[in-house]
């Protein structure tokens, strides 16, 4: 068992104004389904919050929702994207994957973990607290089951990519004939 702190770097790679390409900001869906991209944006339109570029297998919580499980992994899909200072985002250090990361934050202990250093009593507003993250222990599994991990994390993944184009087809399949019902 280790502290969370240990385990991981805190980073950010923040966006200044001298940055003049196109930025896509994201955000976390709850009970770790990952990110969504947000409309691409330019700097001068990002407003007053700071935001921080993310990298591949960087793990990201999302500081307002973390209680609800809101936390992914940055794939190739969202790397050079931009999360807001509401999202903190860490490195795994030597000897820990992401995906056991994310794994863990999933399980039921990880959950608890996260709700409880989410503080607050006004419904939904229960920022996470990562000083109280950070001091947390969690068990750290050689690198074999973690590898093991990873891939069943990875088959995960690959499943679900696959589904979503079957999905959308199946949704437009309902739109159309609803129409054709309606005309």
């Amino acid at each position: 068992w280790k502290r969370f702190k240990l385990c991981v770097d805190s980073v950010s790679r923040l966006v200044n104004k001298n940055h003049q390409d196109i930025l896509v900001p994201l955000g976390l869906f709850n009970r770790g389904r990952g990110f969504f991209k947000k409309s691409e944006t330019s700097y001068d339109e990002l407003g007053e919050s700071s935001f921080s570029f993310v990298q591949k297998n960087d793990l990201v919580f999302s500081g307002q929702f973390a209680w609800e499980g809101a936390l992914g992994i940055v794939s190739d899909k969202e790397n050079g994207c931009i999360v807001s200072h509401r999202y903190p985002v860490y490195k795994p250090k030597k000897g820990v994957k992401s995906e056991y990361l994310f794994a863990y934050f999933r399980s039921h202990h990880g959950k608890f973990l996260m709700e409880n250093c989410s503080r607050g009593a006004a419904g939904r507003n229960r920022p996470l607290n990562t000083n109280l993250l950070e001091k947390v222990k969690i068990p750290i599994p050689n690198e074999k089951i973690q590898d093991e991990i990873k891939k069943i994390i990875t088959i995960e993944w690959e499943l679900k990519n696959n589904l979503i184009p079957s999905i959308e087809n199946l949704k437009e399949y309902k739109m159309n004939l609803i129409n054709q019902i309606i005309t």
